[in-house]
């Protein structure tokens, strides 16, 4: 069997009752998994164009397009759109997706990362490579499917490693974040982890597991939610900082407008006080 793709396959024989069973929970588990993906998706699009926030409208961008990319991997396009296309288009659209979804992904962190104060050098080089990713499919394009295979699984590898590499280099006591430092390192531990193991076992370089392929599109849902719940307790912190700014501000104007209140007052004092001793010394006797 030959292959453009690097998709790993699993492939088991079953009862006519059996294959049946298995294909109706696993198009209830897919269509799960798409829909609370697009549902985070759709989410997000509405809170950044209500805050305008980038780290939300980055992980928004970042959400449509895993998203899109398993409408093509669960099979959605070809029921939607297959007739329509010639064999192998979806194909190539979801080789050409993936690699897009990666590098925003990718940019999504290093803007989520820039609160924290990592060094300039690594943040910069995970950007380029973000960048990098995003280009891939032209090596499709041009017929180098395999490169391009390889390339982008090497890159996946890589990618994450950059990621803990720029956020350790952000110390932990030099910016306060909502989300604490260390909470969001043990997320992106887990995290690139999960999302490493199909690259290797894409690239050989270890066994093949059935469960961790399908754990890893799983991993789309806990992802959404995960930082759906870590960017609704930044949003809310900062929130707060910002009412409490406001309330700062609000009460240097009302001291201010006591001051300067108090200062017309002590005025009008000795204006009074100055002319009631004009008058006595004017009817005083000489």
């Amino acid at each position: 069997m030959a292959s453009t793709s690097a998709r790993t396959l699993h492939v088991e024989v079953l009862s006519s009752g059996q294959a049946q069973q298995k294909n109706r929970l696993q198009e209830w588990v897919v269509g799960f998994i798409f829909a609370a993906s697009a549902i985070f998706a759709v989410w997000a699009g509405a809170q950044w164009w209500a805050t305008r926030e980038p780290v939300i409208g980055a992980f928004a961008f970042k959400q449509f397009m895993a998203t899109a990319w398993g409408f093509a991997v669960l099979g959605f396009a070809r029921v939607v759109i297959g007739p329509f296309l010639p064999d192998g288009v979806l194909t190539a659209m979801a080789s050409t997706i993936f690699p897009w979804a990666v590098g925003t992904t990718l940019w999504f962190f290093t803007i989520l990362m820039q609160g924290y104060g990592p060094s300039r050098l690594p943040l910069l080089a995970c950007r380029v490579l973000a960048g990098v990713i995003v280009f891939l499919p032209l090596l499709q394009w041009l017929g180098l499917v395999w490169l391009m295979l390889a390339l982008h699984n090497m890159f996946v590898l890589l990618a994450f490693t950059m990621l803990i590499i720029t956020l350790l280099s952000a110390a932990p006591q030099r910016v306060k974040q909502p989300v604490p430092w260390p909470v969001l390192m043990g997320y992106l531990l887990v995290y690139a982890t999960l999302n490493c193991l199909p690259p290797l076992m894409h690239l050989g370089w270890i066994e093949v597991r059935p469960i961790v392929l399908f754990g890893n599109l799983a991993h789309t849902v806990l992802d959404g939610f995960v930082m759906f719940v870590m960017l609704q307790i930044r949003a809310y912190s900062l929130q707060k900082e910002q009412q409490a700014i406001a309330l700062d501000l609000q009460q240097s104007r009302q001291q201010a407008e006591n001051d300067k209140r108090h200062r017309e007052e002590q005025s009008q004092l000795f204006a009074k006080i100055g002319r009631a001793s004009c008058r006595e010394r004017v009817s005083s006797p000489v």
